[in-house]
């Protein structure tokens, strides 16, 4: 085995066949996973011997990615013309002026925009600047998108400082949170000792499923000259897998704290701007009933809830269905507005529940408190 590290790069290992002496596999270690392609069917082509078949995988067959190549040419005459970037088409789009303005919704801290492929929708797709462009297989049948393949998705840069440490973080409009902190960056300066949190819960849902952190309030989030006070601030538990087990990265800043600016990206300049808007400076509140909900069948479904929790003093438990909201049923109320409900409401408030579990149903409030 040979273990190499390009300058300015990460480091790999490439294994060698005793038997024949040439690569049999490359073990990389990304910000996700650790990727070994397998290398074969070697054949003389120039002089040299090149792998012409390789299998590159993650650990999980269904999504291996095999090329198969079919010819190669050393060192041949190659035209300038092919490295040029193609030409660019304008025939199927337009934009009026320098400009375009976007209507788009603004729930639960997620920006969605309506989305058209050949005149055939709309279906309402997450702006989001730090993950993949991903279409259920609903939205892929309403737009008349073919569909084929696998590829496996998951769901989590600029500088900053979190309470004086540096690191780099990535700006994520897809994020509903403010603050996440991946756990390398959390474990190797003592995070969680330092914000001693005081309870964990289910902090974010994705492609990949729930996102566990420990809640707390940082001090101060520093981007550029600018200073956030008091973010909420989840420090993932992310085991091995995922974006917020990332080492390459700090931590992600997610709408919650973005939507205090109004952010404009300059992709061309590599550059953010942040301006402030009527939201600067409000404290942002963590759920104030202590649990999570998604939506199910007939009304949002428990998925978790924090012990010593307002939900759990009322008696709410992982499972139960949530039928309506001070009178208002799941189907006159989005998930959003639910959450908002939990959430934004002065502490003391008390919120009406209509709670299903198993055949039985039955009416509870509970009563909303500052958890962070």
């Amino acid at each position: 085995m040979v273990r190499i590290h390009p300058e300015g790069g990460r480091a790999f290992e490439m294994w060698i066949d005793a038997r024949t002496w040439l690569a049999d596999r490359i073990v990389e270690k990304t910000t996700r996973d650790i990727f070994t392609t397998f290398l074969s069917d070697y054949r003389a082509v120039g002089g040299v011997k090149l792998p012409f078949h390789s299998r590159s995988t993650n650990g999980e067959p269904k999504y291996d990615t095999v090329v198969q190549v079919e010819s190669v040419e050393v060192n041949p005459e190659i035209q300038e013309a092919r490295f040029a970037p193609p030409a660019s088409r304008s025939d199927d789009f337009a934009m009026n002026g320098s400009s375009a303005v976007v209507p788009f919704q603004f729930l639960n801290n997620h920006l969605y925009v309506d989305l058209y492929v050949d005149g055939k929708g709309p279906v309402p797709v997450i702006f989001d600047t730090g993950g993949m462009n991903v279409l259920t297989p609903e939205a892929a049948k309403t737009l008349g998108i073919q569909v084929e393949g696998r590829l496996q998705g998951r769901g989590v840069g600029e500088e900053g400082k979190i309470d004086g440490i540096p690191g780099r973080f990535s700006i994520d409009t897809g994020s509903r949170t403010s603050l996440d902190l991946h756990r390398p960056f959390a474990e190797k300066h003592g995070l969680k000792e330092r914000y001693a949190p005081k309870f964990e819960a289910v902090t974010g849902w994705g492609v990949g499923g729930s996102v566990k952190s420990a809640v707390a309030r940082a001090g101060v989030l520093e981007l550029g000259g600018i200073r956030i006070e008091g973010p909420v601030t989840h420090l993932s538990l992310a085991a091995q897998k995922g974006a917020f087990n990332d080492a390459h990265l700090a931590g992600n800043v997610g709408s919650g704290l973005l939507r205090q600016f109004t952010v404009t990206f300059d992709y061309a300049g590599q550059v953010m701007y942040l301006e402030p808007n009527a939201a600067r400076g409000t404290r942002e509140a963590f759920d104030r009933s202590g649990m999570w909900l998604n939506l199910g069948d007939g009304g949002y479904e428990i998925k978790d809830v924090v012990p010593g929790s307002p939900a759990a003093a009322a008696g709410l438990k992982v499972g139960d269905t949530i039928l309506s909201l001070d009178g208002k049923g799941a189907r006159d109320l989005s998930l959003s507005e639910a959450r908002r409900r939990l959430r934004e409401p002065a502490p003391g408030t008390p919120v009406r529940l209509s709670v299903k579990s198993g055949e039985s149903t039955r009416e509870v409030t509970v009563v909303l408190r500052d958890l962070v």
